[in-house]
């Protein structure tokens, strides 16, 4: 009995912690492997009848089963001579171990997971009720017929390949195509969450397993949600979501690492993951249906993900399929020609109609328009839907604007009028909504673009309010939290700032639940585009031509990291946030037109300095003898395992910095974050901690361009 796996031997100890903790008195714990997993908690008596509790201490997922089986122990009184107890033990350890494994396996699997990872999925439009149903019928969509139809006018059937007999055939990829703002990002969500499209994919993969993920680039986002490396992490997270079991066999190395409790995990790896993603496909019991959209919002060149889709497809040759999405580029036309593929505006003339038709009815003078003159009703929807040529959101607007008139008592000249004035082109549309803005808010209108134009990655609504506050606010605020109502109060003053200067071009669509975390966003990625112009641009800045954009966002991210949370439970999160806020600061001010050469860059940085000798100064949180809240998070983030890339404070100081009775200055710490660094390509060579600590202890004797040359002279 004694020999079978050491279960007698764990029994006798677990059953002396119990009786000596029972008794309220220290115990000798015997010399073995599973010592350390009970020590900690038998230098205190136990205070309560859960025994398990009292000997782990907090309970988690990791460690409920074992207070279970302490708890089950000493109602049973299970005894180690026993062979029934030693076997029952056993099993709950098996039981136990296994429970451990899952929980490790789950939490590996979420560092795939990054903080954008379904931003853009939720902030594309729902498809409007009704349409692209054409998407599932057999054959050819139904005939249309243009308003007014002659042999001249008539247009003949378009020519696609029907998305059904794609799911259900052989064919590995289908390509959705069209012009800007045609719908393809809307018909993709819809295609991807529709019941009906599982339906005919099931029937494609048989007995097999199917699992289907999807990835929307996005080039108005971050940077890793225009990435390979997005990608194939949505990729991997999604298809390996219920089905963990396979962690440890695609990331052996980076598994056992984990296994070790070894936190300086490395950064994920192009290798690492498009190796683990080949061998995920090549598992013969799965079926795979990959949704890939915005192909042409990737920030590298078209070509690298034209070759690494069709790589995907030859990974597991009849086992995937994959739908992907892009604007009529001639890279992904002679990539795809020959496969199955349809194109937007070629479909959508009804759901345009429809679209139209719906939307109008929501306005009571629209509708008393339609009971009394129908004919005119009915010719300014055939108008609408002629002049669209197939662009949903040209049409958005133009609904916007024709339901505008109605409500501020247009006449039937008028409205016709507005219809026909209307370019037909998205950047004529746009340059024509800029030239219509209310010119009592020209100019704030012009800083709202100029702001969302600059960022490095879209802006929040508390962002956009803190850089309305200008310098003098943002240097002299001190270091604490803002109150919750006037977060609140905040992110609804700029929401309703926003729809009212910008007409619709910048929206924040989650403002209602996100609050002052929510994005500002372009209406569409045409509207970016169009902003990004030069003739634009220019006109943006001509409106208000003295706003330092580039200042106003570094005076907001000041304040943000005077703001960073304290919390002794998210230590991750706040070197994160307080290490991002602050170099977000200082690639603003690098980002001006001076370069941040002059007085008011000094005094911000200066204001950074000390921000950040205060903020790290505060009281700890917790007890333990810390004497501010910088030595308290350092001394307990060596258990930091949430995000892939830090290192070690005592990596850099040579040995633990509390041994020798004090920590390295507050700028050391940016070791311990894990930003993103989208700012500039170099940022993180550029502000190494060493150097930055330099930075600020010169700043009192040195002008800005000499602090530059300073700090690159220190690399």
């Amino acid at each position: 009995m004694r020999s079978s796996c050491g279960y007698y031997e764990r029994l006798t100890m677990v059953r002396a912690q119990i009786a000596a903790q029972k008794r309220e008195e220290p115990c000798n714990i015997p010399a073995t492997e599973d010592a350390t997993h009970w020590k900690r908690a038998l230098t205190k008596p136990a205070r309560n009848e859960n025994i398990g509790e009292e000997l782990l201490g907090f309970l988690d997922e990791t460690k409920s089963w074992q207070a279970d089986l302490l708890n089950a122990l000493c109602r049973y009184n299970w005894r180690p001579d026993s062979a029934h107890d030693v076997e029952l033990f056993a099993h709950h350890l098996a039981n136990g171990a296994q429970t451990d494994k899952e929980t490790s396996q789950r939490e590996f699997h979420s560092f795939l997971k990054f903080e954008e990872f379904a931003e853009r999925h939720q902030t594309i439009a729902e498809a409007h009720k009704r349409t692209f149903e054409w998407a599932y019928h057999q054959g050819r969509p139904l005939q249309y017929t243009p308003a007014t139809t002659t042999e001249e006018t008539s247009l003949p059937e378009p020519q696609w390949n029907n998305f059904t007999d794609w799911l259900k055939g052989s064919e590995d990829v289908y390509w959705i195509t069209g012009k800007p703002g045609s719908g393809k990002s809307t018909l993709m969500k819809f295609l991807s969450g529709d019941e009906r499209t599982k339906e005919a994919a099931l029937e494609w993969s048989g007995e097999s397993e199917l699992v289907t993920a999807g990835f929307f680039f996005w080039n108005s986002g971050t940077e890793i949600q225009m990435s390979r490396m997005g990608l194939l992490r949505s990729l991997l997270y999604q298809s390996l979501e219920g089905r963990q079991r396979y962690v440890p066999y695609l990331f052996s190395d980076r598994w056992n690492r984990h296994l070790l409790q070894i936190k300086t995990v490395r950064p994920w790896s192009w290798t690492e993951l498009s190796s683990a993603l080949k061998q995920l496909l090549a598992i013969d019991s799965t079926k795979y249906l990959f949704f890939i959209d915005g192909l042409d919002e990737f920030d590298g060149n078209p070509q690298d993900l034209v070759e690494l889709i069709l790589d995907l497809k030859n990974y597991a040759p009849g086992r995937i399929k994959l739908c992907v999405a892009s604007r009529p580029w001639l890279e992904f036309e002679e990539s795809f020609q020959g496969m199955p593929w349809l194109k937007m505006e070629d479909l959508t003339r009804q759901d345009i109609q429809l679209y139209v038709e719906e939307n109008m009815q929501a306005s009571s003078r629209w509708n008393e328009f339609v009971r009394i003159m129908p004919d005119e009703a009915s010719g300014m929807i055939d108008e609408i839907t002629d002049k669209a040529t197939g662009v949903f959101l040209w049409v958005t607007l133009v609904v916007a604007s024709l339901l505008g008139g109605f409500r501020d008592g247009d006449n039937i000249d008028d409205l016709w009028r507005r219809i026909h004035e209307l370019p037909t082109t998205l950047e004529e549309l746009f340059q024509k909504i800029l030239g219509d803005l209310n010119p009592r808010y020209f100019a704030q209108a012009c800083e709202l673009f100029q702001l969302a134009v600059t960022a490095f990655e879209p802006l929040t609504l508390l962002d956009m309010s803190l850089a309305h506050d200008g310098n003098a606010v943002a240097i002299n605020a001190p270091v604490g939290q803002m109150e919750e109502n006037e977060l609140v109060f905040r992110a609804e003053t700029m929401r309703r700032r926003i729809n009212s200067r910008s007409k619709g071009l910048l929206e924040a669509p989650t403002a209602s639940v996100l609050h002052e975390r929510a994005k500002v966003e372009y209406l569409h990625r045409t509207v970016r585009d169009f902003f990004r112009g030069k003739e634009a641009w220019a006109y943006i800045r001509s409106g208000a031509p003295k706003y330092d954009a580039p200042l106003k966002l570094a005076t907001a991210f000041t304040r943000h990291v005077k703001m960073t949370k304290i919390s002794p439970n998210a230590r991750a999160s706040t070197w994160d946030e307080f290490w991002r806020s602050l170099i977000y600061s200082i690639e603003y001010l690098r980002k001006r037109e001076n370069g941040g050469d002059d007085e008011i860059s000094t005094h911000l940085l200066n204001a950074l300095d000390v921000a950040g000798t205060n903020y790290w100064s505060q009281p700890p949180t917790l007890s333990g003898g810390y004497s501010n809240y910088m030595e308290e998070l350092v001394d307990g983030t060596t258990t930091r395992n949430t995000r892939p890339s830090w290192r070690n404070i005592a990596d850099l100081w040579g040995s633990d910095p509390r041994e020798q009775g004090h920590l390295p200055h507050w700028v050391n710490t940016m070791h311990l974050a894990d930003i993103g660094y989208g700012a500039s390509e170099n940022a993180c060579k550029y502000f190494c901690s060493i150097v930055l600590c330099q930075f600020f202890e010169a700043l009192t004797a040195r002008t800005w361009s000499s602090i530059i040359d300073y700090r690159y002279s220190s690399l």
